[in-house]
């Protein structure tokens, strides 16, 4: 009996000491990041300067038009995209504006939800021929709208997996990728605009890809059947809702049918061309720097209103933040 009492005690002082071994060698549960509940201008505050990139004059473009009640004019900000396709397109924007050919050009076109589009205002007239398109426009190469991917681009933002998808992701791309500050859509060796509400695309007709003298926003909603088939020149950064506002135009094709209903431009500029004093600043977010990556984290975390959660962002959410610089 003693010798069992024995070795029933050395046996469970041998469990023991195994057992505060594995306790003493099982790592600490990780710890689940709290959600970061700040407000976007607060995160931004936040955020270094050595993180945000201005967004140069030569990128800007200023369209207004009187207001109501006339003071201040109604100002649309549009940037305006480099980002090697599509490079026609810009450039014709930037002659329109510089030519001065937009003089009496208006928003003559308004769609809700669907589109507010601008540029020298159609003959009304039955069989009246629209004027000729001034010679200095460049002809888009066939097939702008896609390029091949960029070397610049970022790593695909989604990743799929057996349980959904995780990251930035798109259901109308495979893949989306990051390119010098604006999101793309992609297939791993080319690239596309994607049109989300603000995307500025270019008019045309059923037989071309449109010259750039007729441009239109996206309102509302995304437009993503527009995506590889329209000619993309930027997006919209401030005054969305100023053309949201504009009324529904009731004529044939969403057109105004009363000339006295067009909004005129009173001005289209780059802001380049503007005098120092009037100019507005912008400023993004720089891709790849420790803020973006934590902008980016924020869209994708867990909210603790809702019990079923999402490890995804849809790619036409505020990817890529644009802020105004305050005048100092």
């Amino acid at each position: 009996m003693k010798s069992g009492s024995f070795a029933t005690r050395a046996l469970a002082a041998a469990s023991l000491a195994a057992l505060l071994a594995a306790c003493a060698t099982t790592p600490e549960p990780v710890a689940v990041a709290e959600p970061d509940m700040r407000s976007s201008e607060q995160f931004f505050a936040a955020a270094p300067d050595a993180d945000w990139q201005e967004i140069a004059p030569e990128d800007l473009l200023v369209m207004e038009w009187p207001s109501e009640e006339g003071a201040e004019p109604n100002r649309v900000v549009i940037r305006l995209a480099d980002i090697g396709f599509g490079t026609a397109w810009t450039t014709n924007v930037r002659a329109i504006a510089r030519q001065g050919y937009w003089a009496d050009a208006g928003i003559y076109r308004v769609i809700p939800p669907f589109v507010a589009q601008w540029g020298i205002i159609p003959p009304s007239e039955p069989g009246t021929e629209e004027p000729d398109e001034p010679d200095f426009l460049l002809e888009p190469a066939p097939g702008s709208f896609i390029a091949p991917l960029a070397a610049s681009a970022s790593p695909d933002q989604c990743e799929r997996t057996p349980s959904g998808p995780a990251g930035i992701c798109d259901a109308f791309a495979p893949e989306v990728r990051l390119v010098d500050g604006w999101v793309m859509g992609s297939d791993g060796a080319s690239m596309w605009p994607i049109f989300c509400r603000s995307t500025v695309g270019v008019a045309r007709g059923m037989d071309n890809q449109g010259s750039g003298s007729a441009l239109y926003a996206v309102l509302q909603t995304e437009r993503r059947n527009m995506d590889r088939n329209i000619g993309f020149v930027g997006k919209v950064i401030e005054g969305m809702d100023l053309l949201e506002d504009l009324p529904a135009a009731t004529g044939p094709g969403g057109v105004y049918s009363d000339p006295a209903q067009v909004p005129m431009l009173t001005r289209y500029t780059l802001v380049s061309d503007m005098p120092e004093a009037e100019r507005p600043r912008y400023r993004m977010l720089r891709t790849g720097t420790a803020s973006h990556d934590a902008w980016l984290a924020r869209l994708v975390q867990p909210n603790p209103f809702y019990s079923v959660r999402y490890a995804a962002a849809d790619v036409c959410e505020n990817v890529v933040p644009v802020v105004p610089i305050e005048a100092e």
